[in-house]
């Protein structure tokens, strides 16, 4: 990812937490989801050889899968898949990332804070997690198919 991708996903991740951690997100169930404690700043993976979680992020996306593939191990991931092409990568990461917050504002969480698995929020909840500290996310535009995808990898 360019500089400008990583400046966008560490920059909108960082305001939604921000959101939560201060109680402005929106929550469908409550009107405003209850506030985090501990909330930590995200920064994004170290590109180096001894962290390969950016690495394995770009190859959950290559090819465009249309199905949502396995978080690497010991992390969490959030995926986002169109059946479009035509449109830039950082407007792809934007929509993917604002689509992910959102859960909350369209199906919410409640006044206990409680996550279910099944509770169709687990990409806000992988957003928010109070002990994510790094994220590495990767956006492909598939042309010949006309599909696009992005994928953020959470280290918790």
């Amino acid at each position: 990812m360019t500089a400008d991708l990583h400046t966008i996903a560490v920059r909108m991740h960082n305001y939604y937490r921000r959101l939560v951690a201060t109680g402005w997100a929106k929550d469908k169930k409550i009107g405003y989801a209850p506030t985090a404690k501990n909330m930590l700043e995200l920064k994004y993976v170290d590109c180096t050889p001894a962290d390969t979680l950016a690495a394995e992020t770009k190859t959950k996306v290559t090819g465009c899968p249309s199905t949502a593939p396995q978080a690497s191990t010991g992390h969490s991931l959030n995926y986002y898949y169109v059946n479009r092409y035509d449109i830039p990568r950082e407007q792809l990461l934007h929509e993917a990332i604002t689509k992910w917050a959102n859960q909350v504002a369209e199906i919410g969480v409640g006044k206990d804070n409680i996550f279910d698995p099944n509770g169709g929020v687990t990409n806000y909840a992988n957003m928010v997690h109070d002990q994510v500290t790094k994220i590495a996310c990767a956006v492909e535009v598939c042309t010949r198919s006309g599909n696009s995808a992005v994928a953020c990898q959470y280290n918790a």
